[in-house]
């Protein structure tokens, strides 16, 4: 399949917005399309699909291998607890114990 740019409407993004609610709990906000865009291109793409209205209607009833592939490209799965030191400089620096 050639690789090319393939238009995420906002009735794609709505509806993967929305899934990933349904199934997450995660949030996606308005602003970020192009964060989704970037994240699952390469998904989309694998799964031969021709646009995000395809990949769409793949993910339409759900199946499990798919909105796991969608949950794990749209999240950040670093688990390193200490990754951002300025969260415990804030606590020390309050005394928040």
């Amino acid at each position: 399949m050639e690789l090319k740019k393939l238009a995420l409407t906002i009735n794609d993004f709505d509806f993967i917005r929305e899934l990933m609610y349904e199934e997450s709990g995660i949030y996606i906000q308005d602003d970020r399309m192009d964060f989704v865009y970037q994240r699952l291109i390469d998904l989309v793409q694998a799964e031969r699909c021709t646009s995000f209205s395809d990949y769409c209607q793949l993910l339409q009833d759900k199946p499990p291998e798919q909105v796991h592939d969608l949950v794990c490209a749209l999240t950040t799965n670093l688990t390193h607890f200490f990754r951002e030191s300025h969260h415990f400089d804030f606590l020390r620096k309050n005394n928040i114990t």
